[in-house]
């Protein structure tokens, strides 16, 4: 039948709570919009609906000023449905995309144009991360058809600001392993189902010191524990109950884990 539509309204408020010059602003009626917000305040919403003439699915990516107007350029229309994943330091919005085609990762620039080498395939079930460079890491797990368990693979790949994959990627683990927790500086932390603690380097080289082992994972069905926070002093990693502290040089931390 005919997916059910809502009608959507974007509001911008003050730390009062009053509403801002130019809000609200009407959206399409449709079945979802996603909202993500860059660094200059413009809002960048994913409204999935329908091609009015092809009957396929469609995402249209608006992008509302600080003002409540809409950007130049805007909305993009992107064949299947549409995740915005974030933004890279440009300004550039990262979006995933899935139809009948498979998974497709597009990079918009703030004109609403398609960054350069952009859209690029991407394995079924990628996720996306953006570092302070502007390169993206794909993440994409394998599991045995029709099984319900943990993942058999888990690939890492890197690719440039241009698309092209960078030297000493993709890293290929068997088994499960979570999603990253990446860095600003392009280093990366993932757990494994075994209890490791891994951190690659920009060029996708284990860090000195690394990896950490005996860290508490939970893994289920079809995740897992991944690192929940990281900064100068290290990661912190919560899973079978306990959490655990991560330095930067590969140990954990006097006084962790720490019972929950």
């Amino acid at each position: 039948g005919t997916p059910q539509t809502y009608t959507w309204t974007l509001h911008r408020l003050d730390a009062g709570a009053r509403e801002l010059a130019g809000f609200p602003v009407a959206l399409p009626d449709v079945p979802f919009c996603g909202l993500a917000v860059g660094r200059d305040g413009t809002a960048y919403l994913n409204c999935e609906g329908e091609d009015a003439t092809t009957a396929s699915g469609v995402t249209s990516v608006r992008a509302i000023r600080p003002d409540g107007s809409t950007a130049d350029g805007w909305p993009v229309v992107l064949q299947g449905g549409g995740t915005i994943n974030g933004f890279r330091p440009d300004g550039a919005v990262v979006i995933t995309t899935v139809d009948e085609r498979g998974w497709r990762i597009a990079v918009i620039r703030p004109d609403g144009t398609s960054a350069p080498g952009w859209p690029r395939g991407a394995p079924v079930g990628s996720t996306v991360a953006i570092d302070g460079s502007g390169r993206i890491h794909v993440t994409a797990h394998e599991w045995s058809e029709g099984q319900c368990g943990p993942a058999i693979r888990t690939r890492y790949n890197v690719l440039r600001r241009d698309g092209t994959k960078v030297p000493g990627w993709p890293v290929t683990l068997r088994g499960w392993a979570s999603e990253p927790l990446v860095a600003d500086d392009g280093s990366m932390t993932i757990l494994t189902r075994n209890g490791r603690a891994i951190r690659y380097g920009r060029s996708g080289r284990i860090a000195g010191g690394w990896p950490v082992t005996g860290v508490g994972v939970s893994v289920g069905c079809y995740s897992g524990s991944v690192p929940v926070s990281a900064g100068k002093d290290g990661a912190v990693v919560v899973g079978d109950g306990h959490a655990t502290r991560l330095t930067n040089s590969g140990r954990i931390a006097r006084g962790w884990p720490v019972d929950l």
